[in-house]
């Protein structure tokens, strides 16, 4: 087993984020789609992560490279009564929160800016440490 890489855990980090931020634009983008069967209801997306325990990565017995994105996908939906023109006809939608996508969005912003500055940090202390060699 390699020993654990800053870059790697950072790849990691950077891809979790990437596949967060699809999943909520997706329930952003699908926020007021109205369907006319509950089958063709695209569901709200989810990313968790898998990770291994941090004793086996720094042990060697576990690589970084093990770690298992979950996609998932709920569907709750939401059922609405249109009256069109005196016609009664019944259309479905996604039942997402907006309120709970937006703080979804901030918290996946958050997250990658906080990989991206440890990007830097990492980057900055290979950078010292080949001066200290000069």
């Amino acid at each position: 087993m390699e020993p654990l890489s800053s870059i790697d855990v950072i790849k990691v980090a950077l891809n979790l984020e990437m596949n967060r931020l699809e999943a909520t634009t997706s329930n952003l983008a699908n926020l007021n789609e109205t369907f006319e069967s509950k089958l063709d209801v695209v569901g709200n997306k989810s990313v968790n992560l898998e990770l291994p325990l941090i004793e086996d990565l720094l042990n060697g017995t576990e690589d970084i490279n093990s770690v298992e994105l979950i996609l998932s996908e709920s569907k709750k939906i939401e059922s609405i009564l249109n009256n069109q023109g005196g016609k009664l006809s019944v259309s479905y939608k996604a039942d997402t929160r907006i309120e709970g996508e937006l703080v979804k969005l901030g918290d996946v912003k958050r997250a990658y800016e906080a990989s991206l500055r440890l990007f830097n940090l990492s980057k900055q202390l290979n950078e010292q440490t080949l001066k200290i060699g000069k």
